[in-house]
C-alpha cells in the first residue's frame, strides 16, 4: 500500500510515497531522495522497488522529489551542470533536513536512513553532517565526490596551488572566483596528464576513451596508491565523510566496479584512511553494469544489498551507543558479513 504525502519546507510543496508498513512498525525508517535529476522512482524503479522491499520488512520507507524535480514544483536550473553544480554545493540539503524532521515527527521515527545517487549520496553527507542524531545511516550509491574541472578549480584550498593531501581535509574550502582561460598547452595537460584527467581517460569517461588498449585497472590502481587527492576534489564533503567515518556511522557505498566515481571514492579511501580505521562503512563494486545500475541485471543485486545491510542494522540496534551515530564497528561489519554469506549460499531473495 502507498500514500502520497506533501511537506512543506522554506515555502515549497515536496511531494513524495510512503510505502505503509506491513506487520508492526519500529522507530527506524528510510528515506530516498532523488537519483539526480530523475524521478522519485529512481531509474528502472531502483529507489520505489527498494522502498516497497523495505515496507514488507516492516519498515517505513519514504521516497520524495526535490523541488522542480518529479511532481514537486518549483524552479529547475536549465543546464544539466548547473543542477549538478547546485546539488553537489548542498542546495537542497536544507529541504532534505526538512523532511527529516517533518517524518520524523509525523511517524514517531527516532531516526532515518538517508539514501541518494551521485550528486544526492553527496547531500545525504552533507544532511548527516549537521544532523547526526536524526540520521541512522547512509545509503550512498555511486557518490561524486567531485566537481568537474570548471567547479572544481573553485574549491582548491592553498589558492589553487598543488595538489590536495589528507593533511589539508580539515580546512576551509576557499571560492577564488573566476579564472582567465588557460593556455591551450595547460588544457591539455590538466586533461591528460594529471591523475584527473587520467582518471577520467582510463574510465571511459569521454570520446574515443574504450577504444584505449591499454591495461587500464593496473594503471589506475597504481596511480591511486601513489596521488594525493585532486583539486577537483569536493572538499566540504569529504570533510563531512570524513568525520562521519570517525563517529562510525554505519554507511553503505554501492558503486559501479571499474567506473569513475568508483575509482575517485577508493582514491579518497585510500589518502584519508586504512581499511581497519573504516570498518562501520561497507564497499561494494558491482561489475558490468552502468552510473545508474540499469544494465547487466544488477538493480536486484543492489536492492539485495540494501535490504540485507539495513536487516543488520536492525539486528544491531540494541548495542547502538546512546551519544553516537552507530553501533561498533564490529557489529556492523560482523553482521552485514553474516548476512551477506548466508545470502551467496541461499541465493538472493
Amino acid at each position: 500500500m502507498r500514500e502520497v504525502l506533501e511537506i512543506r519546507s522554506r515555502g515549497e510543496v515536496l511531494v513524495g510515497t510512503r510505502h505503509v508498513p506491513a506487520g508492526p512498525v519500529g522507530d527506524l525508517g528510510v528515506l530516498f531522495i532523488n537519483f539526480g535529476y530523475a524521478p522519485r522512482d529512481g531509474h528502472g524503479g531502483l529507489a520505489a522497488r527498494s522502498c516497497g522491499a523495505l515496507a514488507a520488512r516492516g519498515l517505513e520507507a519514504f521516497r520524495f522529489d526535490l523541488p522542480g524535480i518529479g511532481d514537486s514544483p518549483g524552479p529547475l536550473p536549465v543546464d544539466e551542470q548547473q543542477f549538478t553544480d547546485l546539488v553537489v554545493s548542498g542546495g537542497y540539503a536544507t529541504h532534505v533536513q526538512a523532511l527529516v524532521n517533518s517524518l520524523c515527527e509525523r511517524y514517531q521515527l527516532n531516526r532515518l536512513i538517508l539514501a541518494g545517487l551521485c550528486v544526492t549520496a553527496v547531500t545525504a553527507i552533507l544532511v548527516a553532517g549537521r544532523q547526526c542524531e536524526r540520521i541512522a545511516g547512509l545509503v550512498m550509491l555511486e557518490p561524486q565526490m567531485f566537481f568537474y574541472e570548471e567547479k572544481g578549480r573553485d574549491f582548491a584550498l592553498n589558492g589553487g596551488s598543488g595538489p590536495v593531501s589528507s593533511n589539508t581535509i580539515p580546512g576551509v574550502a576557499v571560492d577564488l572566483g573566476p579564472k582567465p582561460p588557460m593556455p591551450l598547452w595547460q588544457r591539455i595537460r590538466a586533461k591528460y596528464f594529471t591523475i584527473w584527467g587520467l582518471m577520467q581517460f582510463l574510465t571511459y569517461e569521454g570520446q574515443c576513451h574504450r577504444w584505449l588498449l591499454l591495461p587500464r585497472r593496473k594503471i589506475l590502481d597504481y596511480l591511486i596508491t601513489r596521488s594525493d587527492l585532486p583539486a577537483v576534489t569536493h572538499l566540504p564533503a569529504v570533510s563531512a565523510w570524513s568525520d562521519l567515518v570517525r563517529q562510525q556511522c554505519p554507511m553503505l557505498v554501492i558503486t559501479a566496479q571499474g567506473k569513475l566515481r568508483d575509482r575517485y571514492f577508493h582514491l579518497i579511501k585510500t589518502n584519508l584512511f586504512n581499511e581497519a580505521a573504516i570498518r562501520s562503512l561497507i564497499h561494494i563494486q558491482v561489475s558490468n553494469t552502468n552510473h545508474t545500475f540499469t544494465t547487466g541485471d544488477t538493480s536486484e543485486v543492489v536492492i539485495g544489498h540494501i535490504l540485507h545491510w539495513v536487516d543488520s542494522l536492525h539486528t544491531a540496534r540494541p548495542a547502538w551507543h546512546p551519544l553516537g551515530l552507530g553501533a561498533p564497528s564490529w557489529v556492523c561489519e560482523g553482521l552485514y558479513r553474516r548476512h551477506f554469506f548466508e545470502l551467496s549460499w541461499r541465493g538472493w531473495p
